[in-house]
């Protein structure tokens, strides 16, 4: 990376690069597996008599399923023993305090699990996090004892305060019921905060209920939403209303403060508050749907004098304005309001020609019940839009039109940052163009209209881990990443780039040999952004780059580094840290010196720590076209790859996005399945996790080499690793399974239907079966549409290859699923039985795509592990 690249560490566990090729292997924060101990284990005992046996009877098999650890009832009874890591929400403007969720555990009414506790919003210092004991503050404890009430009863749930940080120092607000607390933070950590009652309304009062409290853009005034009535089942009777409240610095007024002491800034408009834009200073407000005033329209002689819906309204003077013809615009979307006021933009698609909303049974319903899907098809183009923007003063409107008819795939940018008076109103947005091809950005200002300002282009599709721009505070920057920009000195990996609004210049800011993955911005112009090289794609590091351009690491631990967040006055830097079975934790580091970053929270259940976890091993082979396939391979305590002690019964987990990471030193995207894996090699099975091409973390062409041909090289990628390991002595080649969800579900069938001589059984979850019923923003850039590549779809889609399945199958499907739907797995059912083919299946009527219900998660993984077991017989 440009400035301050450090050179990779000399204390890195990693074998030499003729080694990787050849399949060489390390484990992350380990000896190298052949330097395990060997021992027989109980698991071992348990299994040697059945490993014997051509068909294993299925006794041995429940006994040993029985005799595991950790057990499927303390992975997938939520949250599971490794409970639920800490999670930012806020990080104050000064950057000495951090907002963040962490529910501990606590043993459940039955004694039988333990469950998380209602109240997570804790508060923690990140210059002294050990006043806490490194758990933080909780929020519910700083304030008042609450009111006996249901709530306190258990009648209704608990529900946690909302809060809201100041834009400068640490100022919070937390609203509680019908009571608003202002909390300031102590100088000294250690001391106590100071909490005082903001403001109190009652029941019978014109504010009955308050909602979404926040701090003016100065924080002199508290905003707030104030509602006549709470009562969700007739929303609109609600009568709602913004009013501000002023505050001082200091306590120098008496508090609470009374509805006397506010301003309602919404008494004059109808409709909710939540709906209506306002500029920066409050003066202007804006409202497509309810207007927010009227204008006269004079009689004529063949007319009465009427009144108009107006849009606009200046509040210092009361006056309407009527946007030009958007109130006769059916749809409008991405409306905003410019920071200063002074001007309105809408995108107003046109919706004549949409497809009809996929609709979602529900089953559990009285009587069957529906809702909506998305309308989208594989298939589908995006809408004609036209976008327009108005002078708020005047009501007129002006065309931006982007070209080639209008019809492309829209990213908003937005209005850049006005944080001064004299800081002139710009607006940015980008056209991806209709086959995803190449992404132009524009910029429209008063003074130069609209200009085209950048344009990227990759022969295959836009994508990348940071394709999207963000505008600097100061509204003079553009900072975006990208791994195809044409003026990249690393094509191909993904960097972060900044556009000069004043220069019309684009500068790289980083060099990263592996690729960026994600970055946040400070008041001043520095950034943080998290990154990985490419000799250590399965760790991430957190990086600095200060105003003047200088980058610099953040000292840290080996490991993952991931959501970095940096303070508005570029003070203080909050990331998460963590490793292979070590979850994640937060960390800090002061952005403005060398000092190595420290632990924020020890949050890690004592239990999940005490449990001997079975690490993986990192394994390399070469795939075709020269790519390094990386996978992880959980192996039993008995065998290593150096030096395996028979060939074993494999499992493969195939991850699910397609553009997802899942081999790195960390607790994964899936940490349930990360736990199983440990339990399943405890048992004596091989358990193979590959990141095959598609994935995210390799760089460009690892990303798009699957275009056109879906389930074709990722299949390549895996067999290539099973047919080390197998050459190796590892695994028995024929006893392999898999199983996966979403697009590892959708692997798993084309490992069945177009490989089914590999395979022993498979399981797929949620899985994509036909890709012409997916979305076309996923879809089409790998494929193409179904109407002009009908190959492509057909060499990819599960449903029609389904007649080569000849080993067991099991399927599995949330039935309201809202991202693949169940149609999916149906669909296939019925193909399978037209024919003649056996299978498994079990449909969930309540569970969406990602299973929220513990007890549907255990009984899913209970089948998943006990068909499996059965037809792989015994390790």
């Amino acid at each position: 990376m440009a400035g301050g690249r450090a050179e990779p560490r000399p204390d890195r566990e990693e074998a030499s690069h003729s080694d990787r090729a050849r399949g060489a292997c390390y484990a992350p924060g380990m000896a190298l597996a052949k330097d395990l101990p060997r021992r027989p284990t109980l698991t071992a005992l348990l299994v040697c008599a059945a490993a014997c046996q051509s068909t294993p009877s299925r006794a041995p098999l429940d006994q040993l399923r029985a005799a595991a650890t950790p057990t499927l009832q303390e992975i997938f009874l939520l949250p599971g023993l490794q409970g639920r890591a800490p999670r930012i929400e806020e990080l104050s403007a000064d950057g000495r305090w951090v907002v963040f969720h962490f529910n501990p555990m606590a043993i459940a009414a039955d004694g039988t699990r333990t469950i998380p506790e209602a109240r997570s919003l804790r508060i923690q210092s990140t210059l002294a996090p050990q006043t806490t004991d490194f758990e933080g503050l909780r929020l519910e404890d700083l304030l008042p004892p609450r009111a006996k009430s249901a709530e306190e009863d258990g009648a209704k749930k608990y529900k946690e305060p909302e809060i809201a940080l100041s834009h400068h120092g640490a100022r919070m607000l937390a609203l509680r019921e019908r009571e608003l607390f202002l909390l300031d933070p102590p100088t000294n950590p250690r001391e106590k905060w100071t909490v005082r009652k903001l403001l109190q309304v009652d029941a019978d009062s014109e504010i009955a209920f308050l909602k979404s409290p926040r701090f003016s853009d100065d924080d002199s005034a508290v905003l707030v939403t104030g509602a006549d009535r709470d009562d969700p089942a007739t929303p609109l009777s609600i009568t709602k209303d913004l009013w501000s409240f002023p505050i001082a610095a200091d306590a120098s007024h008496p508090w609470p403060l009374a509805e006397a002491d506010g301003t309602n800034l919404t008494a004059t408009i109808d409709g909710d508050p939540g709906r209506l834009a306002f500029s920066r200073d409050l003066r202007v407000v804006f409202a497509r749907d309810p207007a927010v005033g009227a204008v006269d329209v004079p009689a004529t002689e063949s007319t009465a004098a009427s009144h108009r819906a107006a849009q606009i309204l200046w509040r210092d003077t009361g006056k309407a304005v009527e946007l030009e013809g958007m109130g006769e615009f059916k749809t409008v979307e991405n409306t905003s309001l410019s920071p200063d006021g002074r001007f309105v933009l809408a995108v107003v698609p046109d919706r004549t020609k949409d497809p009809a909303p996929t609709v979602i049974p529900d089953y559990l319903s009285p009587r069957v019940s529906t809702r909506e899907g998305r309308r989208e098809l594989a298939d589908d183009s995006p809408s004609p839009r036209q976008i327009y923007l108005w002078n708020t003063e005047s009501g007129e409107r002006s065309d931006l039109s982007l070209g080639e008819g209008d019809v492309f795939w829209q990213r908003m940018i937005g209005w850049a940052p006005q944080p001064s008076a004299d800081t002139p109103a710009r607006l940015a947005l980008a056209r991806l163009s209709e086959d995803f091809r190449t992404l132009e950005t524009f910029l429209w200002s008063e003074a130069s209209g609209l200009v085209q300002i950048m344009v990227d282009r990759d022969e295959r599709w836009i994508g990348g881990p940071v394709d999207r721009a963000r505008w600097s505070s100061d509204g003079r920057r553009l900072i975006f990443g990208s791994e195809s920009f044409p003026a990249s000195t690393l094509p191909g990996r993904a960097q972060l780039f900044a556009f000069d609004v004043a220069t019309g210049s684009v500068r790289q800011l980083t060099t990263v040999s592996g690729e960026v993955n994600s970055f946040d911005l400070a008041r001043d112009g520095g950034i943080v952004f998290s990154y990985c090289n490419a000799n250590s794609r399965d760790r991430n590091k957190v990086a600095y780059i200060s105003p003047d351009g200088v980058v610099r690491d953040i000292a840290a631990p080996i490991g993952f580094d991931d959501d970095p967040k940096i303070a508005a006055d570029a003070s203080q830097i909050v990331f998460t840290h963590a490793r292979m079975f070590q979850p994640r934790e937060l960390w800090s580091a002061d952005a403005n010196s060398n000092q190595p970053a420290y632990v924020l929270t020890h949050t890690a259940t004592p239990e999940f720590a005490r449990r001997d976890w079975i690490h993986p091993v990192l394994f390399e082979v070469e795939g075709e076209r020269g790519a390094m396939v990386r996978s992880h391979v959980f192996l039993p305590r008995s065998s290593s790859l150096a030096d395996p002690d028979r060939a074993r019964g494999a499992v493969v987990f195939i991850h699910g996005a397609g553009y997802l990471q899942n081999v790195t030193d960390s607790m994964t995207e899936y940490e349930p399945n990360l736990m199983f894996h440990s339990r399943l090699a405890g048992m004596g099975y091989v358990v193979v996790d590959v990141d095959y091409r598609g994935s995210a973390g390799y760089g460009q062409d690892f990303r798009t080499a699957v275009q056109f041909h879906l389930g074709g090289l990722e299949l390549k990628d895996i067999d290539a690793t099973l047919d080390e390991l197998a050459r190796r002595g590892v695994i028995d080649s024929k006893r392999v399974g898999c199983y996966g969800g979403s697009y590892g579900g959708f692997l798993t069938l084309m490992a069945l239907f177009t490989e089914g001589q590999r395979w022993s059984a498979g399981a797929a979850l949620r899985s994509v079966t036909d890709w012409r019923t997916y979305h076309p923003g996923y879809t089409q850039p790998r494929l193409g549409r179904p109407s002009t590549h009908a190959e492509a779809y057909a060499l990819s889609s599960p449903i029609d290859h389904a007649e080569g399945l000849n080993k067991p199958l099991l399927l599995l499907h949330g039935m309201m699923d809202s991202n693949v739907f169940a149609q999916d797995t149906i669909r296939l059912m019925e193909k399978l039985i037209d024919l003649g083919k056996d299978f498994e299946v079990m449909l969930y009527p309540s569970q969406n795509h990602a299973f929220t219900d513990g007890a549907h998660w255990l009984d899913e993984y209970k089948r998943i592990e006990r068909f499996l077991m059965e037809h792989l017989g015994a390790p």
